[in-house]
């Protein structure tokens, strides 16, 4: 008997924005090779509702192809679950009232399933809550919606009606008995109920590159904003900000998905170093999603980072990666740019690396290749090394507490050591900085020439 009802639910145990949740399930679609249409050219219909509780985040989907091609449902379940990296629970309800209900896990395993189908009880042997498997994720999902006992005993019982089993299911679930009901083909649409289209994707046009599509999109959205392209290894747009700084906005390319990053440089480093790889300037240049967590507000019903991370594309369709360009910019737009924007001075560098990385450090000269180095220009130099001396200090005496009898003890202490007399190396420099002014012209005339060489590092990128 084909079930009347049909449904996958998405499960976010963080308070997870609705739009970015769709735009995960679009970007899933794009992957392979499906495209958004107009309704009379679809060949696939999706209905998607939101839904939020106080112990989670619920996107509901259903597809009106399922019912023609049963094994769609499953593999959508399957081919979400693996791009959200979220739980998915498949739901079916037959006529008479007897459900499954299938769990997916984040890495796109059958997690488990249980029915309450008395009459093909081998169709499905295992029970979602076996307390044999003790799967660590089966446990932890389900102990946070409701006990195994609670679902175990709903499970059991008999139910007249497709209504009656959703009405018993959807409070363990904590989810809405009218998302369990939706079905884009037999069912009632939930009232938030966002309807996506899809086709094929044509024949491959001329190939587009990762680079092209940035340079379009990104290019055409920023560059008003004062961003030009950049020759770089990686594709980027660079701006400068002030005297003292500049802002890159680029795109790693792991050839089916793409990750934005960004970040602010200053321009006394020994090289800006854009022409290397993505991986060489990883912790300068982060991906956007560490902005996100690292600035939402607790209150904020923001996405959960993962979301964030990753934009899928086929690259044999061009227009599935033009729509993850585009949605990665939006998440750029959305944490990237608040976050960069107010960076202007060697203060607002300092105070930015604190909110995204750590509090920056010292150097001593002759100086090293970093950011630290901007220190020396700042007004109350004295009071920020003191204040970064404290918490090395601090840092290194729990350090020494905590490998008390421990195998690496001496190892431990002897870096600890080394660590010790470094900071006392950047105390006399930072000292001698402020009180021998012919000391204090050498390093000035040290930045001077690391900041000319980068500019004209910038001309070469065909930033100037």
């Amino acid at each position: 008997m084909n079930p009347s009802w049909m449904n996958i639910h998405i499960c976010s145990m963080e308070k997870t924005d609705r739009a970015l949740m769709q735009s995960v399930f679009l970007a899933y679609k794009l992957r392979y090779g499906m495209i958004p249409c107009a309704a009379e050219e679809a060949e696939q219909t999706y209905q998607l509702s939101y839904e939020e509780s106080d112990v989670c985040s619920w996107l509901s989907v259903s597809g009106t192809h399922w019912h023609e091609q049963s094994f769609s449902c499953a593999a959508d379940a399957c081919g979400t679950a693996l791009d959200f990296r979220m739980g998915v629970v498949l739901f079916q309800v037959h006529s008479d009232g007897a459900a499954l209900l299938e769990l997916t896990d984040p890495f796109g395993h059958k997690a488990g399933s249980l029915t309450t189908d008395r009459h093909a009880p081998e169709q499905y042997p295992d029970p979602l809550f076996d307390e044999t498997q003790k799967a660590a994720y089966r446990a932890d999902f389900t102990d946070a919606l409701a006990s195994q006992a609670a679902f175990a005993d709903a499970m059991q019982k008999q139910y007249g009606t497709a209504a009656e089993t959703a009405s018993a299911l959807a409070p363990l679930l904590h989810l809405g008995r009218d998302k369990l009901l939706t079905d884009a083909k037999y069912g009632e649409a939930a009232a938030d109920t966002v309807t996506m289209h899809f086709k094929a994707a044509p024949a491959a046009e001329k190939k587009l590159t990762v680079r092209a599509a940035f340079r379009q999109i990104y290019g055409e959205a920023l560059k008003p904003l004062g961003f030009a392209y950049a020759r770089t290894k990686e594709p980027c747009l660079i701006r400068l900000a002030g005297d003292d700084l500049i802002h890159i906005i680029g795109i790693r390319d792991m050839k089916h998905f793409i990750v934005p990053f960004a970040g602010a440089a200053t321009l006394y480093r020994a090289e800006l170093g854009l022409h290397h790889a993505y991986r060489d300037m990883e912790y300068r240049l982060p991906e956007a999603a560490l902005f996100c967590r690292k600035t939402r507000t607790a209150a904020e019903k923001a996405p959960d980072p993962r979301l964030g991370a990753k934009f899928w594309y086929a690259p044999e369709y061009p227009e599935s990666l033009r729509h993850s360009m585009q949605a990665s910019l939006e998440a750029v737009r959305r944490w990237v740019l608040p976050v960069l924007d107010p960076v202007q001075t060697p203060a607002d560098f300092a105070a930015y690396h604190e909110k995204i990385f750590v509090p920056l450090g010292f150097c001593a000269y002759p100086f090293p290749a970093g950011d630290a180095v901007i220190q020396y220009l700042l007004p109350d130099l004295a009071e920020r090394f003191e204040q970064h001396a404290a918490r090395v200090k601090a840092n290194l005496n729990a350090s020494d507490a905590g490998c008390t009898g421990t195998d690496q003890a001496d190892f431990v202490r002897a870096l600890n050591d080394r660590s010790r007399a470094e900071l006392e190396t950047e105390r006399r420099s930072v000292s001698a900085f402020l009180a021998d002014p012919e000391f204090r012209q050498q390093c000035l005339d040290e930045l001077a020439r690391r900041k000319q060489a980068n500019l004209e590092t910038l001309r070469s990128y065909g930033v100037l």
